[in-house]
């Protein structure tokens, strides 16, 4: 049995009651908003499943379907399609975590403009896409993407060279890093003529050896046949590696970079984080 509450057709207000712990409103003799025993409220259905049970759709006045939390509604069109709105025009929706029972943590961030943004990642970024946090958070699981990163970065051969072209870029994909760059060397003083550094990521240290690919060089300091690049692990410097018309074996480090040379080449190797 149930204790209800009837607004009856019939009768005007009708009340029952009974000991069964279960309280009901009723129209016309027909179950409107149930509770029961254990406090669940049931909206449409005589035996709620959870705390609040709604039995159907909860409407606008336009008839749209929706569901209304503060500022923020879900709702469905007529042609069934499933929307989450902020109704504050140009705010953004954030997803939270708890990590206490005190603080909420904001996991994802998606913004008005059509940003994406994982945890303690910027939202100031223009344009539409996901935007990682700066400073990565490295994860153990090798198949989640955890860092996406593209910038610059100065190659440089150190000592007091000098020069009329020093250019460098970077993409940064997980560990895998690629690093181009277009160097022209003026005049080489006391720079190194067999590597140049400042690569913008620290190669693995775990890692073996990684190589690169050379698309152009010119005004090598010695004869030139062949030319290669590496990464070692454990370092941010390219090492070059070369063979002449009179060598059967490939010489390493060189002194190929001099006055007046230009190389430009990718270095191809996946960092330590």
């Amino acid at each position: 049995m149930t204790t209800t509450i009837n607004a009856s057709t019939v009768s005007g207000l009708v009340n029952t009651a009974d000991t069964s712990g279960i309280l009901q409103l009723q129209t016309a003799s027909t179950a409107a908003l149930t509770i029961d025993g254990s406090q669940q409220v049931g909206v449409g259905t005589a035996s709620p499943a959870s705390l609040l049970h709604v039995a159907g759709n909860i409407r606008t006045s336009s008839g749209a379907n929706y569901a209304q939390f503060a500022n923020n509604f879900l709702r469905s069109n007529a042609s069934g399609s499933f929307f989450y709105d902020n109704a504050t025009v140009g705010q953004s929706n954030e997803f939270r975590t708890s990590v206490s029972s005190s603080l909420d943590t904001t996991a994802l961030t998606l913004t008005a403009s059509g940003i994406l943004a994982l945890r303690n990642a910027g939202t100031s970024a223009t344009g539409i896409g996901i935007t990682f946090p700066a400073t990565q958070s490295a994860s153990s699981d090798a198949n989640t993407l955890d860092d996406y990163e593209e910038g610059t970065w100065t190659p440089s051969v150190g000592g007091t060279a000098t020069y009329s072209g020093q250019v460098g870029q970077y993409l940064k994909i997980g560990k895998f890093v690629f690093a181009s760059f277009d160097l022209t060397i003026n005049l080489i003083g006391t720079g190194s003529k067999s590597s140049i550094t400042g690569l913008p990521f620290t190669a693995g240290s775990s890692s073996n050896t990684q190589a690169g690919t050379v698309a152009y060089w010119s005004d090598f300091a010695i004869s030139t046949t062949s030319f290669y690049i590496r990464v070692d692990s454990g370092g941010t410097t390219i090492t070059t590696a070369s063979t002449t018309t009179t060598q059967i074996t490939v010489t390493n480090t060189p002194n190929v970079l001099g006055n007046g040379t230009r190389l430009i080449a990718t270095a191809i190797y996946t960092s330590n984080a």
